[in-house]
């Protein structure tokens, strides 16, 4: 169980780094950067996903240290229709959710 446990976390680790290059580049194709945390901190990121026509939003975060690793992120499909503000109170709220642990 263990050993599967760790397969696991290194695929999810991988595919994370890789999304996380694939958004880099989208950023740069629309001018937007992302900019480090202060050395020895570390960053959220978080965003809302909202699709017309579906009866949900998707929110999460990315937490990064000044390098810019991931050290950890979240994602969650929540049923129902709401504002972009509320979706970004949300996507805030699950990322926070795994900095307290």
């Amino acid at each position: 169980m263990l050993s599967w446990a760790a397969g696991y976390l290194s695929e999810l680790q991988n595919t994370l780094t890789a999304l996380a290059k694939n958004v880099n580049l989208q950023a740069k194709q629309f001018g937007t950067t992302w900019n480090p945390p202060p050395k020895g901190s570390l960053k959220l990121n978080t965003d809302v996903a909202i699709r017309k026509g579906h009866q949900f939003i998707g929110v999460g975060g990315v937490i990064r240290d000044g390098r810019g690793k991931i050290i950890a992120a979240v994602y969650k499909a929540v049923d129902g229709l709401f504002s972009a503000e509320i979706g970004e109170c949300m996507a805030l709220q699950e990322g926070l959710l795994i900095v307290t642990g």
